[in-house]
């Protein structure tokens, strides 16, 4: 079982070297190679390091064997879903990556589970999570 932390801007460019990772391992049959060769490992530090904490944003790590292996985001949802959206009653996954070398461990499972019991403590009655068709 993963330990699962808070993370701190600290933990930005971890974090970003992640989300670049997974997303060449993920995505290379559906966003442009091109595109994915040249995403810097530091592509969302600026954007960690200016969202961790406000408005409600929360991240989490999950930690294995001293590593950072996998990260979720999550907070207050950003769009109105089937009309229901009022303040602070959906909760959104914003992002849930793991480093290829972990998927299947049950990494972001533990991440998922985190960040549910986060948001349902938080009083939101539910949440959702976008995601690519393909």
């Amino acid at each position: 079982m993963p330990l699962i932390r808070p993370a701190t801007p600290k933990d930005a460019a971890t974090m970003s070297r992640i989300h670049a990772l997974s997303w060449k391992a993920a995505y290379g049959d559906i966003l442009p190679q091109a595109y994915l060769s040249q995403l810097p490992q530091e592509h969302w530090v600026p954007f960690f390091l200016h969202n961790l904490g406000k408005n409600g944003f929360k991240a989490y790590l999950s930690i294995l064997k001293g590593q950072a292996v996998g990260c979720v985001t999550f907070g207050p949802g950003r769009r109105e879903i089937q009309g229901a959206r009022q303040e602070g009653d959906w909760g959104e996954i914003y992002s849930l990556y793991i480093l290829p070398e972990y998927t299947g461990q049950g990494q972001g499972k533990a991440l998922l589970q985190h960040a549910l019991r986060q948001m349902k403590d938080a009083g939101q009655k539910g949440c959702y999570l976008w995601v690519l068709q393909e």
